[in-house]
């Protein structure tokens, strides 16, 4: 006969039990998230970072499917195949030249001096103090404009906006006119493109699933 090792937990050894395992996935999840998928210019893209722009790439990538293919949205849409085109393919590359081009600007942007800091982390502690200096605006009765909280869709289009918008002021010229500084600023930023040093890390990119 196999032995049965009858083991009683009493409710303070089961709540342990249970923290232990749950400390040990946020440990798992958090090491997971922050994993690399590749770099920029020796600038690293974290798996947190590459999940948000998949995310936000998405809506697209399907829309143009459906027009393109006449494709129905549902299970395993993401690796079917469409003439050689396979959305969940097409949808990391999208990420990944999304990135690389907003990576491009924050690094032009650091260079001007008009940022210290250009990592995903840093982002996220951004938007962290800001949401919170809004909220207790709002508690003082003080007047904001925009929500009392920014998403972080919202306020990582608002970022780079406004990093583009500095950007420009910096590389305007007396006499030179917006179309002129706008038309210079697109040159650099595709040639910095252009000329990016694009690593991916095939041992975490390969195993990333769409869903």
């Amino acid at each position: 006969m196999v032995p049965v090792c009858n083991v009683k937990i009493n409710k303070e050894g089961l709540l342990y039990v249970l923290l232990v395992l749950f400390f040990a996935m946020c440990f798992s999840c958090s090491h997971a998230s922050k994993e690399v998928v590749f770099t920029v210019n020796d600038e690293s893209i974290s798996l947190a970072q590459y999940e948000q722009q998949l995310d936000k790439e998405k809506l697209m990538v399907i829309s143009e499917f459906q027009n393109k293919y006449k494709a129905t949205f549902g299970p395993g849409f993401w690796t079917m195949n469409f003439d050689g085109e396979i959305p969940a393919n097409i949808l990391k590359q999208r990420a990944v030249d999304a990135i690389v081009g907003s990576t491009i600007k924050k690094m032009m942007a650091r260079e001007m001096g008009l940022v210290k800091k250009i990592g995903y982390e840093d982002f996220l502690k951004e938007l962290d103090s800001v949401n919170k200096a809004r909220v207790e605006a709002v508690k003082e009765g003080k007047v904001i404009y925009g929500p009392v909280t920014y998403q972080l869709e919202m306020y990582s289009a608002y970022y780079l906006s406004t990093l583009e918008n500095a950007i420009k002021d910096k590389m305007s010229t007396p006499g030179s006119t917006p179309d002129e500084i706008r038309s210079k600023y697109n040159a650099l930023v595709q040639e910095r493109i252009q000329n990016a040093k694009i690593n991916i890390n095939e041992s975490v990119y390969e195993k990333i699933r769409i869903h």
